[in-house]
């Protein structure tokens, strides 16, 4: 549903959007590193990739375009601090 709002509306914004969604921390790094290359904005959900491995972080620490990051729900209802 999300991936539809966001696709159908982004050029509307002057928007791209692409949507990836993998379970291998390899491609999602190469892919951080495409859109740092490119300078592009990033909109990512990392789940357990931040819980367990410092390649993520370090991959996007990499862009110099926007990043948006959503944040950890189950955390926050669990009253911890997110990742």
């Amino acid at each position: 549903m999300i991936t539809q709002v966001l696709v159908l509306n982004g050029p509307n914004l002057g928007l791209h959007v692409d949507v990836r969604q993998t379970d291998d921390e390899r491609e999602m790094i190469s892919w951080v590193h495409e859109a740092a290359d490119a300078r592009m904005p990033v909109v990512i959900h990392p789940a357990a990739f931040t819980h367990y491995s410092y390649a993520p972080r370090d991959a996007l620490a990499m862009r110099t375009a926007p990043l948006v990051a959503e944040r950890a729900k189950q955390a926050e209802h669990a009253g911890q601090a997110p990742p």
